[in-house]
């Protein structure tokens, strides 16, 4: 059997060393590198919380995150990182663990180590004009009162203030110049001027910046569409920690665009993304354990993560556990409480959860029976742009007996 390579030096020679070298290590350095290399979990997290030395290495300058990475073992590795291990060390013959994983077909363990190079906590929440890396505080008062031009859409002022702040350093003002020249507020549309200015808030570790170019790169706007150099901002943009550009590498492996469409791949990358707040991440997971899609169906886990998306303030999902309730997926079924859910979102401006409301009211489900009430609810939701809506009025109009058998409408949600 032919042994597969690890930085440089066979599966063999690196237990070898473990065995014929002990005395070569301290104590809780030996420890932690036989139990990394024995895959044992245990004793990991026992070594570690007694201070061991998270990069520990052999003379060979193989640390202990390059054995587990090789290894495959998910778990060490996400401790490892937690405690600080450093991704980009290199052993003495240059390899890494990003390296071993990647060359044993660790898809997992890639991603994990890609999300934690390099990668910095920054502020997600933020519009992609704005940003979401200061700079210190250079320009940050110009920055203030551009944002409150920005705000009240006199863009030609919010420009200029930009423009100071920008002049003075501030990350978030470049990117901000950046978005205005592509989008032509404030200031005559310009693509070559708009890229200028974001790589130079991207360089300057503005995380939305990266994020803008993937996307002109994403789209073909203002420059020719180019999958791959897509994927490598989206990249740049997900270590330094944008939960959009996580989301967004994720669908491109989803659906194959740039690179070839590996699930599992797609998958630790919503994860990542919802992790990191990404709304948009969180009521997708919560679909596909809702309806089986691809992954199997755990209607537990699905509310998990629409109530972490409603909590956040997601409408989607707010309608979504409304759902839950009145079909008793996954919880005891309950009509007052889907009707709760339903007008949660329905505040919140969702317009299939005002359709449900119409619904519920039209068959006294969770409230008192009350057709001008479901009336009024499908008029709400018709008004905002809902089909579903638009045929349950006109059938209501139609109907001369009283209300519908509830068979014939859709279901309290759905689209």
């Amino acid at each position: 059997m032919k042994s597969r390579k690890v930085f440089g030096v066979t599966l063999g020679l690196v237990m070898a060393v473990l065995v014929l070298r002990p005395a070569a290590y301290g104590d809780e350095t030996q420890e932690l590198i036989d139990a990394v290399s024995n895959n044992d979990v245990k004793q990991v997290k026992s070594v570690l919380s007694r201070g061991a030395d998270v990069n520990a290495a052999l003379d060979s300058g193989v640390t202990v995150l390059m054995l587990a990475s090789y290894n495959g073992n998910e778990e060490i590795v996400k401790l490892l990182l937690e405690k600080g291990a450093d991704v980009n060390a290199k052993s003495r013959n240059g390899d890494t663990a990003l390296k071993g994983a990647s060359d044993n077909g660790y898809t997992n363990i890639v991603v994990l180590l890609k999300t934690h190079q390099g990668s910095k906590k920054a502020d997600t929440h933020v519009s992609s004009r704005i940003g979401s890396t200061p700079n210190e505080d250079a320009g940050a008062e110009e920055l203030r009162i551009a944002e409150r031009y920005d705000e009240s859409k006199r863009f030609v002022e919010a420009f200029q203030h930009y423009m100071k702040a920008a002049n003075a350093g501030n990350n978030r003002a470049m990117n901000a110049i950046g978005y205005m020249y592509h989008s032509g507020e404030g200031v005559q549309q310009d693509d070559q001027k708009a890229m200028s200015w974001l790589r130079k808030a991207a360089a300057a570790g503005n995380s939305d910046a990266m994020w803008n170019i993937g996307n002109m790169y994403d789209e073909g706007e203002g420059v020719e569409q180019d999958y791959e150099k897509a994927m490598t901002w989206y990249q740049k943009a997900a270590k330094a920690g944008n939960s959009d550009a996580m989301f967004r590498i994720g669908s491109m492996y989803d659906k194959g665009e740039g690179v070839e469409p590996i699930f599992e791949i797609a998958w630790v990358w919503y994860e990542i993304a919802a992790k990191a707040g990404n709304i948009t991440a969180m009521v997708l997971i919560g679909a596909m354990y809702r309806d089986g899609e691809r992954v199997e169906q755990d209607y537990k886990k699905a509310m998990s993560w629409f109530q972490k998306a409603a909590d956040a303030g997601d409408s989607d999902a707010m309608n979504a556990i409304g759902t839950l309730y009145y079909a008793g997926d996954g919880v005891e079924e309950d009509d007052e409480e889907a009707m709760t859910w339903y007008k949660k979102a329905a505040e919140a401006g969702n317009s299939d959860a005002m359709n449900a409301i119409g619904e519920l009211y039209r068959e006294g489900e969770g409230v008192e029976q009350d057709l001008d009430e479901a009336v009024t609810w499908f008029r709400k939701a018709a008004d905002a742009g809902n089909e579903s809506a638009k045929e349950n009025l006109e059938a209501q109009r139609n109907d001369s007996r009283g209300p519908l058998p509830f068979a014939s409408f859709t279901k309290p949600g759905s689209e």
